[in-house]
């Protein structure tokens, strides 16, 4: 059975990806799949603050260990 990681991301493109490059050993799911509708508030002033603040919201709302890559154009 594969460990649980949830991506805190509703891009499915970016979702798929990342399933690609972790299975079998990992079932990626993204914000969908687990039922949050809530749009977590990107406060950090930095794309790492705001990665943390997705991936810690999840972890203490959800209880599913997560990751987040919040990246555009500085």
């Amino acid at each position: 059975m594969a460990n649980r990681l949830v991506f805190a991301t509703n891009n499915q493109y970016k979702t798929e990806e990342v399933r690609e490059l972790l299975k079998p050993n990992y079932e990626v799911l993204n914000l969908t799949d687990i039922g949050c509708e809530y749009d977590i508030p990107e406060t950090g002033e930095t794309f790492a603050e705001n990665a943390a603040l997705k991936s810690t919201y999840v972890v203490e709302n959800y209880q599913i260990d997560c990751f987040a890559d919040d990246s555009g154009l500085e």
